[in-house]
């Protein structure tokens, strides 16, 4: 991702096999939940595996 495109995010997506690289990210306010959130990513990320999350 470019750095251009991730400014003012203050949350960022990784795969963990490969931390170096950003899959992309949000700018969180009080209106994004934690269950918004985890909904969210299980709709934009489709993975083989079940998703971690920290």
């Amino acid at each position: 991702m470019p750095i251009g495109h991730s400014l003012g995010r203050n949350v960022h997506f990784y795969d963990a096999s490969k931390p170096g690289i950003a899959l992309g990210g949000l700018i969180q306010n009080v209106s994004v939940t934690e269950a918004n959130f985890l909904n969210t990513t299980g709709i934009l990320l489709i993975t083989e595996t079940p998703l971690r999350v920290q």
